[in-house]
Parts: structure tokens; C-alpha cells; sequence
């Protein structure tokens, strides 16, 4: 049974005593009666000295939907029909549901592709932090990219460990006339460093492409190196497998 109106505003002026009166009430309309929204509001206020609501009507309550977003669905419907088949080098954890080298497109897209909700999720995170370098590991056939380089980002560069999918992704980047998005073929551990060695600083790392613990953990090393302050690392399937689950502990 979820708890009450009282009850909830009970919890949210337990945990978080310091948010002023007009975001407390947001939060509790917000909230009706969802506990999981409130954990995860807890761990925004918790690592925020200056928590507001901004984040939530911006981000986890944006029910703007751009044209483009039709756009970049409709490449996702071709890629899901798409039956030609392709050689593929997975140097992360790879696909539980087929561990075949030689795949079709459409199987890829079936399987890899981010669901339109968390790719308009990221789209809205990115948009919300409005970074001016966004570095993505893991461009698969670039639908998520697309989202991402329609979110404001000035220079995106996105890393794919597989020669063949990336070609299709490059390909989708040049016929959207993609300027600002730059893919860099190969494996993570030769082009992630090359990279930040070629950058001041980044402002946004999307980290999707490996979902082992040890090789995520160099990732993320890798770029702290490079990070100010105001870096966002944004880790996703952090639940695929144990080794990633441990790795964001």
C-alpha cells in the first residue's frame, strides 16, 4: 500500500530539512506516493549544496517532444529492419543475447539500442547540463548519439571498438550532416587515452561500451584525469553484469 499524502510529506521534511517550502511542495506533488522517486531524490539532495527542483522539472519531468525525435526514430525502425549481415569484433561484455561474430543489423538494433525513453532521458540530461564537450564510449549505430548531439553538446566525440558498425554509424552522422560529432574507431584502451591527450578537459562522459569491471574502472580513471569540477560521468547498465554493478560501488 503506498503511503499517504501526510506520510510522504512527513518523509521528505525528515530527509531533506534544509529545501526551502515552494520545492518541498513540488517535491511531494512530484513524488504521489512513489518511494522509488524519493530514493533517488534523496541522492541528488545528498550530493547537491545547492539542491532545487530546476533538475527534476527539467530533466525526469520533461514531457517536451522534439521533432527530431521522430527523426532519429524512424533510423532506429530502418536499423530494426535492416537484415544485411555484418562481421563483428566485441571487445566489451557484448550482447547476452547473441554472441555471434557475424550478425544482422536489424538483430544489433533489436538488442544494443538504448529504449526511446532513456536515450529522450540522456537527450534531456545533457540538454539540462548544456555541456561544451561530450565524449560517449560506445557509439553503437549512433541512435543514441543522435539524441545526444541534438542536445547542445559544441563537440561530441563518440568511441566504437567495432570497425563495421561504426561504418554504419559514420555513415547515418554524414547524411545528418553531424559536424560537431567526430567517432573514433577502435579499441577503448588505444583511443580513449589518444584522446584525452588531444583534449583540455571534457564536460560530459556517457560510459556504455564495456561492462566489465576492471576495463570500466580504467575508463573512468582515465578520464577523472581529465575532469574539472563541474565533469558529469553518466555509467549506464550499471546492473548488466555483477563485475559492472561492483565497479560503480
Amino acid at each position: 500500500k503506498p503511503p499517504t499524502q501526510p506520510q510522504i510529506t512527513s518523509i521528505v521534511q525528515s530527509i531533506m530539512p534544509n529545501v526551502n517550502d515552494d520545492t518541498k511542495d513540488k517535491l511531494i506533488a512530484y513524488v504521489q506516493g512513489d518511494l522509488r522517486k524519493i530514493d533517488n531524490i534523496y541522492k541528488l539532495y545528498k550530493k547537491s549544496d545547492a539542491f532545487s527542483f530546476d533538475i527534476i522539472e527539467k530533466v525526469l519531468q520533461n514531457k517536451s517532444h522534439p521533432a527530431y525525435f521522430k527523426e532519429i526514430e524512424w533510423y532506429r525502425n530502418a536499423l530494426r529492419q535492416n537484415d544485411q549481415k555484418i562481421e563483428v569484433w566485441d571487445g566489451g561484455a557484448g550482447s547476452r543475447k547473441n554472441g555471434a561474430t557475424t550478425r544482422k543489423v536489424s538483430d544489433i538494433a533489436k538488442t544494443a539500442l538504448k529504449p526511446f525513453k532513456y536515450a529522450k532521458l540522456l537527450h534531456d540530461i545533457v540538454s539540462y547540463f548544456k555541456p561544451h564537450t561530450l565524449i560517449e564510449l560506445g557509439t553503437s549505430l549512433g541512435v543514441t548519439t543522435s539524441y545526444l548531439s541534438k542536445a547542445g553538446a559544441n563537440q561530441i566525440y563518440t568511441l566504437e571498438g567495432a570497425a563495421t558498425i561504426a561504418a554504419i554509424a559514420r555513415k547515418h552522422f554524414e547524411s545528418e550532416s553531424l559536424q560537431h560529432v567526430t567517432i573514433i574507431e577502435g579499441d577503448f584502451n588505444n583511443t580513449l587515452p589518444t584522446l584525452l591527450q588531444k583534449i583540455d578537459s571534457w564536460d560530459v562522459a556517457y560510459i556504455d561500451g564495456n561492462h566489465q569491471y576492471t576495463p570500466t574502472l580504467q575508463y573512468f580513471n582515465s578520464l577523472l584525469a581529465c575532469a574539472h569540477n563541474q565533469s558529469c560521468f553518466i555509467f549506464d547498465d550499471i546492473h548488466w553484469s555483477r563485475e559492472k554493478h561492483y565497479s560503480q560501488k
